[in-house]
């Protein structure tokens, strides 16, 4: 016996509103169907596209990959779902362009068709050199490149990679040659992105073009229908709680000034935070600090955003702004940009006494880093670190050179 697949009806009551959600989501390959109705992620379903203005319907086929449900409505969103249309996003475009015709003069613009429109996308993907493999998660993607976090040393500017992307929904993954362009830096200075070009990106082929744009695509419906605003306006434990109570589980995505970080849990647990190189608590409390930027939440977890084991999330908060208290209360910081030195006769005398923690600083001190990369290599909090190498330098075992 067939399986009876749910009809979602959207109507279009003039050819403006049409051409708005066309420019806004129809184009990008997906729409938002409020609703309280229960459905499940990868179900099934028809969309009828009702156009009132000229009395014709477009039946489009798709699958829903987002979900907000009552619950997490009443956190600021709308129930409803979103859907992801099985069509290719340019065959889709061709189909609904002609009634764009129907739209008054003062109707929105179409969106423009560059010939590399970035869009916001935030996947799994690994940078490969013929050293090294890196883990990375993109920001935003195009057809000629795509910008990407990456854990570790960032790669030099020019640098010839493999990029892999791996789709969102099916878990198809493309290999793409590309090479290093830029760095993206934050508020502290420091690298936090960089910016793959697709080698001869013009003359990629088909293939190629059509794999990132359904990358793209899905990426965009599986935004639709999410919670966004501004981190000032509520703070951010502030934020983790309350979706924490509202949502069995989900990604809180934060940014600000060149900087991005995720907080994902489920079941109430913490079950994985990043920001740039940085993970878990240590993590969670930089970000704790940020009382400015942009924060977007959205009811799901992907499965390479699942780094830790997990904790009560109620419990992480609260130990991460122990840590930040305590770093207030803590004596005058050392300067970021000073580097390390090491005394080796007074290290010799007082090896055996030094704590994990010190003799990691010691390690890179021997290499001549600056406060702030030991701060950033060291997997302990920030203010552990910075109490290691006061420790150490009180003591005489290292030197910090302006």
């Amino acid at each position: 016996m067939a399986t009876t697949v749910p009809r979602l009806r959207v109507e279009f009551a003039d050819a403006a509103e049409f051409c708005a959600e066309y420019a806004s989501n129809l184009s990008k390959g997906g729409v938002f169907f409020p609703t309280d109705d229960t459905y499940t992620l990868r179900q099934q379903v028809q969309v009828d596209l009702v156009l009132s203005f000229c009395g014709e319907t477009v039946e489009l086929r798709g699958e829903i990959v987002h979900r907000v449900s009552p619950q997490m409505a009443s956190a600021g969103g709308t129930a409803g779902v979103a859907v992801q249309f099985q069509a290719a996003p340019k065959a889709l475009r061709d189909r609904l362009e002609p009634y764009l015709a129907y739209a008054p003069a003062d109707a929105p613009e179409r969106p423009e068709r560059r010939a590399a429109p970035r869009d916001k996308a935030r996947v799994q993907a690994k940078v490969e050199t013929e050293s090294q493999d890196l883990q990375a998660r993109t920001r935003n993607l195009s057809q000629s490149g795509v910008l990407v976090n990456v854990s570790g040393e960032p790669l030099p500017v020019g640098d010839a990679v493999t990029l892999t992307l791996s789709h969102p929904t099916s878990g198809e993954r493309m290999r793409v040659a590309g090479r290093v362009v830029r760095h993206q830096t934050g508020a502290d200075g420091q690298v936090q992105a960089m910016a793959i070009q697709f080698r001869d990106a013009a003359g990629n082929d088909e293939s190629v073009e059509e794999f990132v744009s359904d990358v793209a695509a899905a990426e965009h419906s599986r935004h639709l229908g999410g919670i966004h605003g501004e981190i000032g306006e509520v703070g951010i434990e502030n934020l983790l709680q309350m979706f924490g109570s509202c949502s069995p589980h989900g990604t809180v995505t934060l940014s600000r000034e060149g900087e991005e970080g995720f907080v994902a849990f489920e079941n109430g647990m913490l079950r994985g935070v990043v920001l740039g190189s940085v993970r878990g608590q240590k993590a969670l409390a930089r970000m704790l600090t940020w009382r400015e930027g942009q924060f977007e939440f959205h009811a799901r977890v992907d499965s390479e955003q699942l780094t830790d084991a997990g904790v009560p999330l109620g419990a992480a908060i609260l130990d991460a702004m122990r840590v930040l208290d305590e770093s207030r209360r803590a004596a005058a910081p050392v300067s970021p940009e000073a580097v390390l030195s090491v005394e080796s006769t007074l290290l010799d005398a007082q090896r055996s006494e030094l704590s994990k923690t010190e003799e990691a600083v010691v390690d890179l001190a021997m290499v001549g880093m600056t406060v702030a990369k030991v701060v950033e290599v060291i997997p302990e909090t920030d203010n552990d670190v910075l109490a290691a190498v006061e420790s150490l330098r009180e003591r005489g075992i290292v030197n910090l050179d302006r």
